[in-house]
């Protein structure tokens, strides 16, 4: 047997590093995570060859494939290396109450001998990441530590009533009726007039499944089917109790659901159970409302204007549209070696027979391009890792040859970086905002660069935002109208982005209708009628939307 140990160290001030940490497990989470090396070396700052030949290392010293590149598609985790990976992630996940718990009394020790003026409060919880949240909050803005030990709700109030805390949490639905399943669990532990109930947080509970969840589950009702496989939490979890008062008022015999008797001790340990693949389904809450570990703010808005790969829209909705690749990669730079007669700000555009080419001559004399080469699929990161300046040029003297123009001379002449990066756009938008959580820019309605009016639609929803909430009290009914009054525009302009974007990737017989049609375009384009038909587009004034 191939015998191999892993030392882990447990360490870090950051909260993103306060698990326990292998080098290796890092490796294969930031592979798999983005999709390839070189992505995985910047997300953990390191560089490529490191990455590289740690993994090969590893490989060596383990006897098995670890991750499977081929040429031009995305590193993916071989199939021992996804194994070693959501093996080790639901042993963290199965660790994590006990590494709280043991991070608890540290923190206990410490703050007592460095200062004598900080209070200890016992508290017994079941195992949640608002908890955390809780816990900074009373050492930040009251000098209290809060020594937490981790169990099931019941086995808190339990903990409560025998003295060993003077704080319990558990949690219930919101309303129960006097003879619920939930009320003959914690009544009994709740004494009136010496308990004090305190409601910290609301929760939204359902069901964990696997993504685009391929078995189709939606109801409670689906956990019978046969052969579905649930990973439970621990008999005393709050989040047991709740589910066995849903089961009861849907008259579902939870002998029925196959696992019901299966222990998880936490919500990240059911998670990690759906996401390994070793269970279909779980039950727990969910994390896109909680607030992140680290720094506390207490605000009545939160505006995401963060672009294209908004996480704010992920917290929104979690369902939301995702980038969509246009079809064409984008390279530009900027050269005064190779000058071209044109008046300063006018702008060329030109459709070569291979790759769409713009430019324009800045003020200072300067001559700034960009170039469209068409791709049939995104540039994979690795490819794009490895396209430097040089490369670059060559590629796209090759597109350009033999078509009429400056582009050869004003690429070749370009003297600094290259850097080609893929193009996208964003498929309308289905919900901008949530509660007091807001999204604008190209974070909600990203059209493709060829629309021109990124910077401007941003601008726009700068103005009807600001006039949404001007006098408003009611700032959610704000963001709804805000997202009513924007919505129509937007996906309209990301509609037009998507129109004139296909031109630029057409096959041998559309670049003919097109090289036939344009000329005919171009003459009426100066006409009345003309100017009329996308004044909806280049004369839109935000301050008439209504707002």
């Amino acid at each position: 047997m191939h015998r191999v140990s892993l030392t882990y160290t447990l360490a870090g001030r950051e909260p993103a590093q306060r698990d326990l940490h292998h080098p290796l497990m890092a490796l294969l989470a930031a592979v798999h995570d983005t999709g390839s090396i070189s992505g995985a070396a910047r997300a953990l700052e390191l560089s490529y060859r490191h990455v590289w030949g740690e993994l090969k290392r590893w490989e060596v010293e383990l006897g098995q494939t670890l991750v499977v590149w081929v040429k031009g598609q995305p590193a993916l985790l071989s199939p021992f290396g996804e194994k070693l990976l959501w093996a080790e992630r639901r042993a963290q996940a199965r660790l994590a109450p006990q590494i709280e718990a043991l991070r608890s009394e540290l923190e206990q020790a410490f703050a007592i001998a460095f200062d004598a003026s900080a209070g200890v409060i016992p508290m017994t919880a079941s195992h949640d990441d608002a908890l955390p949240l809780l816990r900074a909050l009373a050492q930040s803005q009251h000098k209290l530590h809060l020594d937490i030990q981790f169990s099931g709700s019941v086995d808190a109030l339990a903990a409560l009533n025998d003295g060993r805390c003077l704080m319990a949490g558990f949690h219930a639905l919101t309303e129960s009726p006097l003879r619920s399943p939930t009320a003959k669990v914690y009544r009994p532990m709740l004494k009136p007039g010496h308990h004090k109930l305190v409601s910290f947080a609301r929760r939204t509970q359902g069901l964990m499944v696997a993504p685009g969840n391929p078995l189709g589950i939606q109801s409670l009702a689906d956990l019978c089917r046969p052969r579905l496989r649930f990973a439970n939490r621990s008999r005393g979890t709050g989040t047991r109790v709740v589910l066995e008062e849903l089961l009861a008022q849907q008259k579902i015999a939870p002998e029925r659901i196959g696992g019901f008797e299966s222990a998880e001790p936490s919500h990240r340990a059911a998670a990690e159970a759906v996401a390994s693949g070793s269970a279909d389904a779980s039950f727990g809450i969910d994390l896109t409302q909680a607030t992140p570990l680290g720094t506390l703010y207490n605000t009545n808005l939160v505006i995401g204007a963060d672009g294209i790969r908004s996480r704010v829209r992920e917290q929104i909705d979690p369902q939301a549209s995702a980038p969509r690749y246009t079809g064409l990669a984008n390279v530009g730079g900027f050269t005064p070696a190779a000058a071209v007669p044109m008046p300063p700000g006018d702008y060329q555009m030109i459709f070569g027979k291979r790759a769409f080419f713009g430019y324009t001559t800045a003020p200072s004399g300067e001559t700034w391009w960009f170039a469209n080469p068409p791709r049939k699929t995104p540039l994979d990161r690795e490819t794009l890792a490895a396209m430097d300046t040089e490369a670059w040029k060559q590629h796209l003297c090759e597109l350009f040859e033999g078509d009429v123009g400056p582009m050869i001379p004003l690429i070749a002449g370009t003297p600094g970086t290259l850097v080609g990066m893929n193009q996208f756009d964003l498929a309308p938008v289905k919900r901008w905002h949530r509660g007091r959580m807001l999204i604008l820019g190209d974070a909600a309605h990203a059209a493709a660069p060829s629309s021109g009016q990124g910077v401007s639609m941003a601008a726009e929803d700068a103005v009807v935002l600001g006039a949404c909430l001007q006098g408003a009290t009611d700032v959610p009914a704000a963001l709804a109208r805000f997202e009513q009054l924007r919505t129509p525009r937007a996906n309209r302009v990301i509609a037009y982005g998507a129109r004139t974007g296909s031109s630029k990737t057409l096959g041998p017989v559309g670049r003919a209708m097109r090289d036939v049609m344009m000329p005919l375009f171009l003459k009426g384009a100066g006409s009345d009628a003309a100017k009329r038909s996308l004044a909806w587009l280049y004369d839109y004034r935000a301050d008439a939307a209504g707002a």
